[in-house]
C-alpha cells in the first residue's frame, strides 16, 4: 500500500484572493503590474532501503515543467506558483520502479519513497538444533537503519535448513545492514520461541536472484521452552457497515513481519511467546471483508495489554464510480470514498495479467476525481490504449499524520512511529485504457 494524505487548507483560495485584491490595487492607473508570488519545489526520491533514485523524470502538474533527479535523487522546480500542485514521477520502463502521482500538494520539499515491483532474495542455509517436531523455522531480516523487515518460512530437513527469503521492493544486488532473527512456530502458526542471532550481529547482506549463493547461519533454539505471555484480548469489533470481522492477528515488532498469534474467535486471547526485547511493539491486526471491500485495522500495544474493543473510523465502503477510459488521452478516474475521517486516498493501476502495480496515485481526502497527466514525449507510457488493467482504491487513516506530512516524508513505511492505522480497500475493477 502507498502513502496517503490530507486536504490542503485553502492556499489556492488564498492565492486567488490575494491576486484578486492586487489586481484592484494601484489606484489611478499607470501603476506597475504586481508579479505573482512564486516558490521553489524540490522532489527527493529514495528507494525502500533509503538510497537516492537518480535519473527519474518528474513533471509538475498535468503538462507543466519537467526536471530529472540528480545523483542525490532530487529534482528542482523554480518559479512555481503558490498554491497546490500535482507531482508526477515517471521512472523509465525497465527500471522496475512504479510510476507515482501525488495530487494537489502544497508541500515545497517533497520526500517520496519509490515502490519497486522487483523482488530479490537473501539465501540462507545451515544447521538447526532443538527445533520441536512439527514446528517451522522462520527467518526475519530486519533493516538496522529503517526498520524495514522481511520474513519467510524455511525448509527444514533433519538438522539442516534452507531459506529463500524474499526482499520485496529491493533490487537484485542491493546491500543492506540487517539484524537476523530466528523464530520457531508451532503447527498453528504461532511463534513459540525465537532468538536474535548474535554470532554475526548486524551484518551486511547482498540480495540475489532466487537460488543464488547462500549465507551460512547455524541456529540453536532453546531446549526448554520459555513461558508464553498473554498478549492480546479483543472483546468486540465494530467494522464498517457490511463488513464481517473474520480474524485477529498479533505481529511483532512490525505488522509486516513475524506473526506471533492468531484467533478467529473474538474475545479469545492470542497466546504466544514474545521473542523480542522488553518494550517491543505489539501490533493487533483486526480485519474482515465483504463482497466489494476488505477492511483492516492496525493498533499498537505492549505485551500483556488488553484491547477491549476495536471500532472502525469508516462507516461505509469505497468504490470506483467510473473506470472505462477507452481511447481518451487524459483519462479521468472518479471514485466514491468511504464515509469517515481520512489521511488520504490511494489508487493503484495494475497489470491485469501479472497483478503488478504500474502506477500509484495518492490524493488528499478532499479529492474524489483525478485526471491522468499528459505524458511527456520523452517518456514511454506504461499504459496502452485498448489494454485491460486492474484498479483498486484504498482509503487510509494514519493516526496524527496528514497528507502534507506524508508528502514531506513524515510517512513511516515501517509504521514504527505510529499508534494505529486503518485501511479499507475497494474490490478490484477492470478498465480498458
Amino acid at each position: 500500500m502507498k502513502r496517503v494524505g490530507r486536504i490542503a487548507i485553502s492556499p489556492i483560495f488564498i492565492g486567488l484572493l490575494v491576486a484578486g485584491l492586487c489586481s484592484a490595487c494601484g489606484g489611478g492607473g499607470g501603476g506597475a503590474a504586481v508579479a505573482p508570488a512564486t516558490r521553489t519545489i524540490t522532489v527527493a526520491l529514495k528507494d525502500v532501503l533509503g538510497n537516492a533514485v537518480a535519473k527519474v523524470l518528474v513533471q509538475l502538474d498535468q503538462s507543466g515543467a519537467t526536471a530529472t533527479t540528480n545523483a542525490s535523487g532530487v529534482a528542482t522546480f523554480t518559479g512555481a506558483t503558490t498554491g497546490a500542485h500535482d507531482i508526477h514521477i515517471f521512472p523509465a520502463v525497465g527500471s522496475g520502479f512504479q510510476w507515482e502521482s501525488i495530487y494537489q500538494t502544497t508541500t515545497s520539499a517533497v520526500q517520496w519513497q519509490m515502490s519497486k515491483n522487483a523482488t530479490s532474495y537473501v539465501e540462507f542455509s545451515g544447521s538447526i538444533a532443538n527445533l520441536t517436531a512439527g514446528s517451522t523455522l522462520h527467518l526475519l531480516l530486519e533493516d538496522a537503519t529503517t526498520g524495514q523487515g522481511f520474513d519467510h518460512s524455511c525448509t527444514v530437513t533433519g538438522a539442516t535448513y534452507t531459506c529463500s527469503l524474499p526482499a520485496s521492493g529491493v533490487s537484485i544486488g542491493s546491500k543492506g545492514s540487517f539484524n537476523l532473527w530466528a523464530l520457531e512456530s508451532d503447527v498453528n502458526g504461532d511463534v513459540t520461541d525465537g532468538k536474535k542471532l548474535q554470532d554475526k550481529g548486524t551484518y551486511t547482506v547482498t540480495t540475489t536472484a532466487q537460488g543464488g549463493a547462500a549465507v551460512t547461519q547455524n541456529v540453536t533454539l532453546h531446549a526448554v521452552k520459555l513461558p508464553v505471555s498473554n498478549l492480546l484480548i479483543i472483546n468486540t469489533v465494530t467494522p464498517p457497515a457490511g463488513v464481517i470481522p473474520q480474524y485477529i492477528l498479533g505481529f511483532m515488532p512490525l505488522p509486516s513481519n513475524a506473526l506471533i498469534g492468531s484467533s478467529a474467535a473474538f474475545g479469545s486471547p492470542i497466546i504466544a511467546y514474545n521473542p523480542f526485547p522488553a518494550g517491543s511493539n505489539v501490533w493487533a491486526v483486526v480485519g474482515g471483508q465483504t463482497t466489494g471491500a476488505t477492511w483492516i485495522r492496525f493498533t499498537k500495544s505492549t505485551p500483556g495489554a488488553t484491547l477491549a474493543a476495536v471500532t472502525s473510523s469508516f462507516t461505509s465502503l469505497p468504490a470506483i464510480a467510473a473506470q472505462n477510459a477507452g481511447g481518451v488521452v487524459n483519462y479521468s478516474i472518479t471514485f466514491t470514498p468511504a464515509h469517515g475521517t481520512f489521511t488520504g486516498h490511494s489508487l493503484e493501476i495494475e497489470n491485469n495479467a501479472a497483478t503488478k502495480t504500474l502506477w500509484n496515485i495518492s490524493t488528499p481526502p478532499s479529492i474524489t476525481s483525478v485526471t491522468l497527466p499528459t505524458i511527456p514525449s520523452a517518456v514511454t507510457p506504461v499504459l496502452t490504449n485498448g489494454v485491460v488493467y486492474k484498479m483498486q482504491l484504498t482509503d487510509v487513516k494514519i493516526a496524527n499524520v496528514t497528507f502534507e506530512q506524508s508528502v514531506a516524508g513524515k510517512y513511516d513505511p515501517t509504521l514504527l512511529s505510529y499508534s494505529n492505522m486503518e485501511a479499507v480497500f475497494s474490490s478490484t475493477v477492470t478498465f480498458a485504457r
